[in-house]
């Protein structure tokens, strides 16, 4: 994800565990929605998300199935710093907006699609 000229976030996708957002998320990728977003949330402590307008751009107003509902392993996967998962509710989740934990967080644990990790954080 490029954030800026001066900051890069690389991100590795993980789709053993998660292929249907992994897919969703690649061909978006693939086209440069995500690339200069602006950072819509900033928690410190806690997460960092991009900005987005579901329900507005049909490119990116997807939904899919909650993997962390029918992959145990995905729901085995502990949030710690860098864990990129998919947003929504327990119900529902994106194929397009995720977020990235800036710490560790319990309350995430089984609830969201986890569907990769930072690799490198740059500028």
């Amino acid at each position: 994800m490029t954030v800026n000229e001066n900051a890069v976030i690389h991100f590795e996708l993980w789709p053993e565990i998660a292929p249907i957002a992994c897919g969703s998320v690649m061909q978006l990728a693939e086209k440069k929605i995500f690339d200069r977003r602006a950072i819509e949330r900033l928690e410190p402590g806690f997460v960092l998300q991009p900005l987005f307008f579901d329900g507005v751009d049909p490119q990116i107003d997807i939904m899919v199935e909650p993997e962390f509902k029918t992959n145990p392993e995905n729901a085995k996967i502990v949030f710690e710093r860098g864990i990129v998962a998919m947003a929504g509710d327990p119900e529902n989740s994106s194929g397009s907006q995720y977020y990235i934990t800036l710490a560790a967080s319990e309350r995430l644990n089984g609830n969201f699609t986890v569907i990769g990790k930072v690799d490198r954080w740059l500028g």
